[in-house]
C-alpha cells in the first residue's frame, strides 16, 4: 500500500511497482480528476491516514506499507 500515492513521487513508486508485477493499493482521501484512470490498475482505498479505522481497514491484505 502507499499512503500519499497520488503525489509526484508516490505516482512514481506505484507506476514502478506496478510494472515489476506487484499489486498496488493507494489509501487517500480523494482522487484528483487527473488521475482517476489509475482505478483501472490500482486498487483505491478512500480514507484518511488519520482515521486509525481507515487505516486498519486498508491495510488488510497488505504485505508492505510505503508512507509518504
Amino acid at each position: 500500500m502507499i499512503t500519499g500515492g497520488f503525489g509526484y513521487l508516490g505516482t512514481l513508486i506505484a507506476d514502478v511497482l506496478h510494472a515489476q508485477g506487484f499489486s498496488i493499493r493507494i489509501l487517500s482521501r480523494n482522487i484528483p480528476s487527473s488521475l482517476k484512470h489509475v482505478e483501472d490498475d490500482y486498487e483505491v482505498f478512500r480514507g484518511d491516514i488519520l482515521n486509525k479505522y481507515d487505516v486498519e481497514r486498508s491495510c488488510e491484505g497488505i504485505d508492505f506499507i510505503i508512507h509518504l
